[in-house]
């Protein structure tokens, strides 16, 4: 109704003539096509003056053997096809200026040697967003690991508050985490016995690094750009940090550069112990070692350079296959 309004109104405001253009051939085979309900309408209505011209499509063809086809689309897909084979761009032609900031974070800095192309990708500005998933449109059942990993932070961090198994399980229903009913029991049955057993190490870790140290400040120069970060879990043996997931290549990554970073300012015990749990499928408590080093200033300023080349040009690097071949 719409249309039918829009080009009635187009007609009434026409003066000598009226020009109606539409698409009347199909550009695949050439075959006629219908009015549409609107232009029907308006040629009954102008009758007899009304006029029809039809404008053929010429087919092409590329060989003796080839079908005739009217869609350019076409013509074109099969021109590139049978044309000489063309190498694909380079994502990146020539790399970038080298990098003249003078102040860089921590995080920033351990995050060339976990994942050098988002170090890249954040000096060219290219950010990629979640894609958007609609609400689920009932309770779900059965959690997928994002949510289970969620239920396990939460409880781990109620149980590092000393809080009792049944109270932090009581408070992680409460907070909606968990599916209703015999559901949510079955998650905690699961996950509650995983959180327990790294509870427990943790405390036998917090024994073993007494007397624990607030958090402290990280404030040095290396090769002229100023390293700044704020550093938890410091103690007198040296560091002990602690996390409820599965201990990653990306994890020991961080905690080597903060352990260089710690070792190089001084004043640092000599030792870091990171807690979590094993990468495979029993969810085991893990311990993860790092012990002094004798000139640490010359390796963290390779991990500056890797830094430097991680943001002029994308650096092959996968944390987890390095990891592997290492351990190999």
């Amino acid at each position: 109704d719409a249309d039918r309004a829009a080009l009635a109104e187009a007609a009434a405001l026409a003066s000598d003539a009226l020009w109606v253009l539409y698409d009347g051939v199909d550009p695949r085979d050439g075959s006629r096509r219908p009015e549409a309900a609107a232009v029907q309408a308006l040629a009954a209505g102008c009758s007899p003056g009304v006029r029809a011209v039809v404008h053929p499509l010429h087919p092409f063809n590329l060989g003796p053997d080839a079908q005739p086809t009217y869609d350019l689309l076409e013509v074109a897909a099969a021109a590139a096809l049978q044309a000489p084979p063309k190498a694909p761009p380079a994502f990146v032609a020539r790399a970038l200026p080298p990098e003249t900031t003078t102040e860089l974070a921590l995080a920033d800095l351990a995050r060339a040697m976990s994942d050098p192309l988002a170090v890249f990708e954040q000096r060219l500005q290219l950010y990629w967003p979640p894609p958007a998933t609609p609400p689920p449109s009932r309770e779900p059942l059965l959690l997928d690991g994002l949510a289970r990993w969620a239920v396990g932070e939460d409880l781990f961090a109620r149980r590092l508050a000393n809080q009792s198994p049944p109270v932090a399980s009581q408070a992680v229903r409460a907070a909606g985490l968990l599916p209703h009913g015999v559901a949510g029991d079955v998650v905690l049955a699961e996950v509650g016995p995983e959180v327990d057993q790294l509870a427990h190490a943790v405390e036998e870790a917090v024994a073993l690094a007494q007397p624990l140290q607030p958090p402290a400040d990280l404030d040095l120069v290396v090769d002229g750009v100023r390293l700044s970060g704020r550093v938890e879990g410091l103690c007198a043996p040296g560091r002990l940090r602690r996390q409820s997931g599965k201990v990653r290549a990306k994890h020991l990554a961080a905690l080597w550069v903060e352990h260089l970073a710690l070792s190089v300012r001084g004043d640092f015990g000599g030792t870091s112990l990171l807690v979590g749990r094993r990468e495979d499928r029993s969810g085991r408590p893990a311990w993860f070692i790092l012990g002094a080093v004798a000139d640490p200033e010359p390796l963290l300023l390779e991990v500056l350079q890797a830094w430097r080349r991680a943001r002029c040009a994308p650096v092959p690097l996968l944390a987890a296959p390095t990891r592997k071949w290492v351990q190999a």
